[in-house]
C-alpha cells in the first residue's frame, strides 16, 4: 500500500506537510497550528483546527521532530490543541493566546534528532 493511501485524517492544509514528510523532507521554519480560520493566513506552513472541531480527531504526525507554534484566541482552546499535537512529539511546541495575552511553552526545544 502506498503512503497516499495510508494518509491519516489531517487537519485543513495538513496534506502538503504530510506529503513533504513522506518524501523525507521537513519544512523550513516553524509549523503554525491555528485554532480557527481567521488567524495568520500568510504563514508559509500553516494548518487549521476549525473552531467547531475537536483537535484530537486529527493526526498531527507531520509535526514529529519539528518546531511548532500554536495560535489561539483562548488558553483553553490552545491547551486542547497542544494536547492533540503533543502526542506526535514535536521538537518544540509553543503557544500564544490573545485572551488573555500569553505565551506558553508546552515542549521545550529537544535539540537535534
Amino acid at each position: 500500500m502506498n503512503a497516499v493511501a495510508e494518509r491519516p485524517h489531517l487537519p485543513p492544509f495538513g496534506r502538503a506537510l504530510w506529503d513533504l514528510r513522506v518524501q523525507g523532507q521537513v519544512p523550513i521554519g516553524d509549523v503554525l497550528i491555528c485554532a480557527g480560520w481567521n488567524r495568520m493566513a500568510a504563514w508559509p506552513w500553516r494548518v487549521v483546527v476549525p473552531d467547531d472541531e475537536d483537535p484530537a480527531t486529527y493526526s498531527f504526525a507531520f509535526v514529529a521532530g519539528i518546531s511548532c507554534r500554536i495560535s489561539a484566541a483562548s488558553r483553553e482552546r490552545m491547551d486542547q490543541v497542544a494536547a492533540a499535537v503533543g502526542q506526535f512529539r514535536p521538537r518544540r511546541l509553543v503557544g500564544a493566546t490573545l485572551d488573555p495575552p500569553a505565551i506558553h511553552v508546552y515542549v521545550r526545544d529537544l535539540g537535534p534528532r
